[in-house]
């Protein structure tokens, strides 16, 4: 049987590719993409994509508010530890 070849087969390969070994992992993908680790990302595990909807995206800032706390978090904490000293 050949493999679909629509944008969209193309779009759900990527994005499972992505998803694959984490939270919201495509239960039906076989292949394995990996990337190597960060090394301000010793504490996540590989498969580290979650998979987001529009509603998650905040227009008026241009991101994903949540995102962008956990990245902070993951990549600078001694910053993090101060801002949050000054809420």
């Amino acid at each position: 049987m050949k493999p679909p070849t629509t944008e969209h087969a193309f779009e759900s390969a990527i994005e499972c590719s992505l998803l694959h070994g984490g939270p919201d992992a495509c239960p039906h993908y076989q292949a394995e993409v990996r990337e190597p680790s960060a090394p301000y990302a010793l504490s996540f595990e590989s498969g580290g994509y979650h998979r987001r909807t529009s509603a998650d995206y905040d227009r008026e800032l241009c991101l994903i508010p949540k995102d962008v706390i956990d990245f902070l978090v993951a990549s600078q904490p001694r910053e993090w530890r101060r801002l949050r000293r000054h809420r």
